[in-house]
């Protein structure tokens, strides 16, 4: 699990939905913006109850992604804000299937 200080909060999120560019996967899309004035990447997954009506596949989808965040340290040092949006499907993955399309979507950002 990422730290609370490495998550995208509340006062970023307006930012990162209105600003953001786009990168879509089949089951995932990322939205990201450069942040000034911190030296951290900050992630966040959003799981919508479309994905999932089980909130345990929703909470597990994202504790896996959160992990593949962490577990990444090819990051580059520029600091962004990025967003994770599941799409339909997404709960059938596994994990190593999961890291694989997070991986990719990231190098699609070139932030790897």
């Amino acid at each position: 699990m990422l730290p609370q200080k490495r998550k995208v909060g509340t006062e970023l999120f307006p930012l990162v939905l209105k600003s953001g560019k786009t990168v879509s996967s089949e089951h995932f899309s990322f939205k990201f913006v450069p942040i000034p004035g911190t030296q951290e990447n900050k992630f966040s997954f959003v799981v919508s109850g479309k994905v999932s009506k089980k909130a345990t596949e929703r909470n597990l989808l994202k504790r896996r992604g959160y992990a593949v965040i962490k577990k990444n340290n090819t990051l580059k040092k520029i600091p962004i804000a990025g967003v994770f949006f599941a799409k339909s499907g997404a709960t059938k993955l596994s994990y190593s299937a999961l890291e694989q399309e997070i991986n990719s979507l990231l190098v699609k950002a070139r932030i790897v």
